[in-house]
């Protein structure tokens, strides 16, 4: 399958477009197997510094942004092994401070033990170039192990462990209970 999408961009709301480029996503995909995808994507956009966040504000950049987003994804959701991962390179450049790369990533992995019952461990990581001046040059990493249960196809709860490492901070425990419904 594949999807080509042209769009307002970054920094633009429901009322304005902040500029005349548009932002471009094209996206492709491929399942080998039954309930395995595997596909690949790519983001440009050029964010202008007038521009605004989801909540109004301005996004706190001094000069134009050029944006290039290439995102790879693998799932797989069998009747006892689910497995879920994606990583996305992130290029920002600018004129004045030239080009500046992260990386973000996650894993996940469940086993379904019984009928609705399903552990499963999950890794989150993002990681900055120092010079990072678009976004908030923080790297964190994630742990989080957990334990689902499905009530049904719409409703689900779920008990995690999860340890946060981030580099400006102090590392981060928290139990978590989730109560989650989907329409």
């Amino acid at each position: 399958g594949y999807d080509l999408m042209v769009g307002n961009g970054i920094g633009s709301n429901d009322l304005k477009d902040n500029d005349t480029h548009k932002s471009l996503t094209a996206a492709v995909h491929i399942k080998p197997l039954d309930r395995m995808r595997i596909g690949a994507s790519f983001y440009h956009d050029n964010i202008s510094p007038d521009g605004d966040d989801h909540h109004g504000l301005g996004l706190g950049i001094e000069e134009a942004v050029k944006q290039q987003l290439y995102t790879a994804s693998f799932a797989y959701f069998g009747k006892k092994l689910e497995v879920l991962t994606e990583a996305t390179y992130a290029a920002n450049t600018a004129e004045s401070s030239g080009t500046v790369n992260s990386i973000s990533s996650y894993f996940y992995a469940g086993y379904r033990i019984k009928e609705k019952i399903i552990p499963y461990f999950r890794l989150d990581s993002s990681h900055f170039e120092d010079e990072e001046f678009y976004y908030t040059n923080n790297d964190v990493t994630t742990f989080t192990t957990g334990i689902r249960y499905e009530i049904n196809y719409l409703a689900v709860v779920k008990l995690e462990y999860q340890h946060e490492s981030i580099s400006l901070l102090d590392n981060i425990n928290r139990v978590k209970l989730q109560i989650a419904i989907g329409f």
